[in-house]
């Protein structure tokens, strides 16, 4: 199985926004893929992070340069000679970055959209990753 290619195309895909599921249905949808069951398509909370991803390139697409330092941040992680999870390592880089993000980069559109998929700081994570990454593969 390859890996996963996260371009814009990827992250533009429909539907854009995750469903709103209830609390339950949200448990029974954790429940079944807990017992082994795979969703048809991609279950709500890939969706909720790939609509995070999508709304991180759409706002770095307003503020390139304030985007340009947060991707030399990501960018960093790769050459971090500590560990993903030690201390001081690329996890606490990445948060640094998203914090960084929200304080001097992230406009009212943004925010707003963020509050409406509220991701958890797991997709938040991933979803930097993944829009630094769909952002690169467009400069090369």
């Amino acid at each position: 199985m390859g890996e996963l290619k996260i371009d814009r195309a990827w992250l533009n895909r429909e539907p854009l926004w995750p469903p709103h599921l209830t609390a339950e249905q949200a448990f029974e949808e954790g429940r079944r893929m807990g017992a082994g069951e795979k969703p048809e398509g991609e279950d709500s909370y890939s969706m909720a992070a790939r609509a995070y991803a999508r709304i991180i390139v759409e706002c770095a697409d307003r503020h390139p340069e304030g985007w340009r330092v947060i991707a030399n941040i990501i960018k960093s992680i790769e050459k971090c000679p500590v560990g993903f999870h030690e201390r001081g390592g690329g996890q606490d880089i990445l948060l640094n970055a998203i914090g960084l993000f929200d304080k001097c980069v992230a406009d009212e559109q943004h925010k707003a959209d963020e509050r409406r998929i509220g991701p958890s700081g797991f997709q938040a994570g991933w979803a930097f990753q993944a829009a630094h990454r769909a952002l690169e593969s467009e400069a090369k």
